[in-house]
């Protein structure tokens, strides 16, 4: 977003940088925004998944109980919900976490974090066809 209007990065229409966001804390859980859809999941109802809970779901281990862990797997649960909706899309996501950012922009990360990102990559590709562009947030985000 620039001067009020959507800056087109590249070959794709930007989605204006106000109307997408995401976030997860280690206390309660997770969440996303985009043009006024969203969704709020706690983490109580992630542990409590049986029928649809896959392997690389977060508390399954320590390692993936941690804050990056949850922030990444808040990319995969936003690309699920709102996925088909960025088609065509080139998504700028402003992330508070380094390891994160790091994460998505080379698509590799710690043996654990692996069977996420490789989802998420998966749903990446099933939808948008472009890529995720990932950067530090200029502000905190709370």
């Amino acid at each position: 977003m620039a001067n009020g209007k959507a800056v087109n990065t590249g070959q794709f229409p930007t989605i204006p940088l106000n109307c997408a966001s995401l976030d997860a804390s280690t206390e309660w859980g997770m969440g996303g925004f985009l043009d006024g859809d969203w969704f709020q999941v706690s983490w109580d109802s992630i542990r409590a998944q049986v029928v649809n809970r896959r392997d690389f779901f977060p508390f399954g281990t320590k390692d993936t109980s941690t804050i990056a862990y949850l922030e990444l797997f808040t990319v995969y649960w936003f690309l699920c919900k709102f996925g088909p909706r960025l088609a065509g899309f080139s998504v700028p996501v402003f992330e508070d976490n380094q390891a994160v950012i790091g994460m998505i922009n080379k698509l590799k990360g710690k043996p654990t974090y692996t069977p996420l990102i490789k989802e998420i990559h998966l749903l990446m590709v099933k939808f948008i066809r472009d890529s995720i562009s990932i950067t530090s947030s200029p502000v905190t985000m709370y």
